[in-house]
């Protein structure tokens, strides 16, 4: 391989290079592809604070050489590429050697970071980290693997006069927006309608609720005397003009 010019050009011998790569692990220089297409590259994103070397070194301690097989198939049309190979890979590369399921991965980061949950206020402390610090939920790493395939393909035929083999990237990961690729992160909504279903549905029921001492109540207080006006604040409008003698330390005024 020829690179560089002028005094730092030089040439790089690829056949040493891979000759070293298969004495490290048989197959490691095939499935060198995937492995910088899924862990991130120009075209893909990357694992937050991840890098490069650590996950190589859970590839080449997989004694079974499963995940050699999964990054070797993404380079191919037709290729295997197994979800579930590739969530016990992420869970291993966030220091959850033990889970197989990411989304089970990224509860448990989650209650390491936020401590114990206050029953009262669930949230307090969830609002005080970093959600990029999690792994990817399962939607997401589907979604991922489609695009570290799609380019994984790109490279592998780049001899080819059609590197894409006649794939579209829109089936694999991507949107179209005019002459621009966006990547989907993931399908159907990011919340389950569920919830704000359960709750517009609750509003509605208290709405249509009303007893008849609820109606006698109403009606006993158009009833008071009108004395106790008095006593009753009353929010000033919009139209009314402002005076110092207003009720207005707790507003900020312009």
């Amino acid at each position: 391989m020829d690179c560089g010019s002028g005094n730092s050009r030089r040439y790089i011998n690829v056949t040493n290079i891979v000759n070293v790569l298969e004495e490290r692990q048989p197959g490691l220089s095939r499935a060198l592809l995937g492995y910088h297409a899924f862990t991130g590259c120009d075209f893909t994103s990357s694992f937050y604070r991840k890098g490069k070397l650590n996950p190589l070194e859970i590839v080449e301690k997989d004694a079974a050489g499963r995940y050699l097989h999964l990054f070797t198939c993404m380079g191919e049309v037709d290729g295997d590429v197994n979800i579930e190979v590739a969530s016990e890979f992420v869970c291993k590369m966030y220091s959850q050697p033990k889970v197989r399921s990411v989304d089970e991965a990224r509860y448990n980061k989650l209650m390491q970071m936020t401590g114990k949950i206050d029953q009262d206020k669930p949230l307090t402390n969830i609002k005080r980290i970093d959600c990029a610090l999690l792994p990817p939920s399962h939607r997401a790493l589907d979604k991922k693997l489609q695009r570290a395939q799609y380019v994984s393909i790109l490279w592998n035929h780049a001899n080819f006069a059609c590197p894409d083999q006649g794939l579209s990237p829109t089936d694999y990961g991507w949107s179209a927006n005019g002459n621009l690729l966006q990547p989907v992160w993931f399908d159907e909504p990011s919340l389950p309608d569920a919830l704000f279903t359960d709750r517009d549905n609750n509003k509605d029921d208290s709405n249509d609720t009303c007893s008849d001492s609820d109606e006698t109540t109403i009606v006993k207080s158009t009833d008071v005397d009108s004395d106790a006006d008095d006593h009753i604040y009353h929010e000033p409008s919009d139209d009314e003009a402002w005076s110092e003698d207003s009720d207005t330390d707790s507003q900020d005024v312009d």
